[in-house]
């Protein structure tokens, strides 16, 4: 696989602090940096992310804090003027973001809120929050506690975690259609993430006019 790097004497000749468009650039490269970290495990099958469903968790929060910071700056006229600049898979690829994000806001929200950067609702009095909905569900379940030396999972709380997740995706069962479906799609939107940003960084780069270096190589 061919590799390309694009290289710059000073990050502040290129990211001038101030800047809005290139604060914008700048936040949605580190998005997609943490994307890169956690995303590839739902792009393809892959048992080892089957196994770790905290992993689906973050990347849905992940996605859906980068598409709630696009979402709320797109009106931006100097990240309009930028966008209608970029090639037309850069430009098709943000709107696939923004169109999946107000698709799934009020699941993804979800499980950012109660399983993964959050633990519960933020109001005490909530009347039914999503962890005693789990627990209802998973009321006859056996549970289990597994302690060793200095380490211990709670494999019951796993089983809660896996049911407020279901929930939020507004399924009943771990294997239902509703879960998948959000897992697929947030994956496609991963993808297209990541080729906008590709897109927005490499072009904001060469519009600086800094000087650059760019060299080729396999991977």
């Amino acid at each position: 696989m061919a590799v390309t790097q694009i290289r710059f004497n000073r990050i502040g000749d290129v990211f001038c602090p101030g800047d809005v468009l290139a604060e914008w650039v700048a936040t949605l490269a580190i998005a997609a940096n943490d994307l890169a970290t956690v995303g590839a495990w739902i792009e393809e099958p892959d048992e080892r992310a089957r196994t770790h469903p905290y992993l689906f968790r973050v990347v849905c929060s992940h996605f859906f804090e980068i598409s709630k910071y696009l979402t709320l700056w797109q009106g931006e006229p100097a990240i309009v003027a930028f966008v209608a600049k970029l090639d037309a898979e850069g430009t098709h690829s943000y709107r696939e973001v923004l169109d999946t994000y107000a698709a799934l806001q009020p699941t993804l929200g979800k499980i950012r809120d109660n399983s993964a950067f959050h633990y519960g609702p933020t109001v005490a009095a909530s009347k039914n929050p999503l962890i005693r909905q789990a627990l209802r569900a998973i009321a006859d379940d056996p549970g289990l506690v597994v302690v060793s030396g200095e380490r211990a999972w709670f494999g019951f709380a796993g089983e809660a975690a896996a049911a407020i997740f279901t929930l939020s995706c507004g399924g009943s069962d771990p294997d239902a259609g509703e879960v998948e479906r959000t897992i697929r799609e947030v994956a496609g939107a991963i993808i297209e993430l990541r080729r906008f940003a590709t897109a927005a960084v490499t072009r904001f780069v060469a519009d600086s006019g800094s000087p650059t270096e760019t060299f080729a190589s396999d991977a």
